[in-house]
């Protein structure tokens, strides 16, 4: 795949990916845990209300 960003390198861009995701710790498995209950309770409302 080709990087195409000229104001961030692919190594710069990865680091700071991985650092911010070391720094959220537990929040980061909060906000997953969030998004995928959010999801599920979406999808079961739309399957009982046909």
């Amino acid at each position: 795949m080709k990087w195409n960003l000229g104001f961030i390198s692919e190594e710069d861009f990865t680091k700071h990916v991985k650092s911010t995701i070391k720094s959220m710790g537990k929040s980061w498995n909060h906000l997953i845990l969030s998004v995928l209950i959010k999801t599920l309770l979406t999808q079961l409302n739309l399957y009982l209300t046909k």
